[in-house]
């Protein structure tokens, strides 16, 4: 149950690198979380990634300037 916590919920949008996306699944088991982007094209990442990508795209990540 505390692994589950880690990972974002089945149907969220969230904000990445690639743009808005919504989860699709996770797999606790592997550590992948697997996303859909707006335009409709699936990826599967590991959990380290996606929470990268995330704290990017909020502004915690390093700056591109």
């Amino acid at each position: 149950m505390q692994a589950r916590k880690r990972f974002p919920k089945e149907g969220k949008v969230v904000r990445t690198a690639i743009g808005l996306e919504r989860v699709l699944a996770v797999d606790i088991f592997r550590e992948r979380v697997t996303l859909q982007a707006e335009s409709g094209d699936a990826r599967v990442v590991a959990l380290e990634r996606l929470t990268s990508e995330l704290e990017a795209a909020a502004g915690g990540g390093p700056s591109g300037a």
